[in-house]
């Protein structure tokens, strides 16, 4: 859970202590449908995994990313 918070604090350039997983991806940090898309393809890319378009919109916290993570990874 630490190395996907800190790979997410990384990417939206924030600080880790200001990064939890039951933050609300819009309305908590602030992305919008392309910056998501952005922060899912380093995530993809990190941990080898595909994030289908129906998961994709079930997503409203990092907690809901984070645990597709680990179902598929």
């Amino acid at each position: 859970m630490e190395e996907f918070l800190n790979l997410i604090a990384n990417e939206l350039n924030a600080d880790l202590n200001s990064i939890s997983l039951d933050m609300e991806i819009i309305n908590d940090i602030g992305l919008d449908s392309l910056s998501l898309l952005n922060l899912l393809s380093v995530l993809e890319s990190h941990y080898e995994v595909e994030f289908d378009s129906r998961a994709i919109q079930r997503f409203v916290t990092l907690k809901d990313v984070y645990d597709y993570i680990l179902d598929k990874g």
